[in-house]
């Protein structure tokens, strides 16, 4: 009972975390859109991205290491900890369905909000994370 507590502790931590730094690292930068942004083309950014990697620039190539493997990372603990603390999505279907969920209502008010953008790659790459995660678990 006590790690099922320290589970959730950990996971209610980890919420606050991604709210932060899907929405609210944003407020008062030049990060917040004043026109909402999005990409609905699957693979077109991981693409745009992959051929950053290959490129000179160092500031490109961290921007796309960061975005690429960070949109990945971001997401491990999910997939990690929500079938451990949820008896009910311990499947792997279940874990992918309700992250699925979540993903595209957080990109959706990133983009209603205009503190972030809506990216299909975005979920592409955090699904990943999640897969990733509950492979771990």
């Amino acid at each position: 009972m006590k790690k099922q507590r320290t589970l959730r502790i950990i996971f209610a931590l980890y919420l606050g975390v991604m709210v932060y730094l899907m929405f609210l690292q944003r407020i008062g930068t030049e990060h917040a859109h004043t026109v909402p942004h999005y990409n609905l083309i699957p693979l077109e950014g991981i693409r745009i991205f992959a051929e950053n990697l290959l490129g000179d620039d160092p500031y490109w190539v961290r921007h796309a290491v960061i975005n690429l493997v960070g949109n990945v990372v971001m997401f491990v603990p999910a997939g990690f900890l929500v079938p451990r603390i949820s008896g009910r999505l311990s499947t792997l279907v279940r874990v992918l369905a309700v992250c699925l969920g979540a993903l595209v209502c957080a990109e959706v008010l990133q983009l209603i909000s205009l503190l972030g953008s809506f990216d299909v790659d975005d979920i592409i790459l955090n699904m990943a994370g999640v897969l990733i995660g509950f492979g771990l678990h």
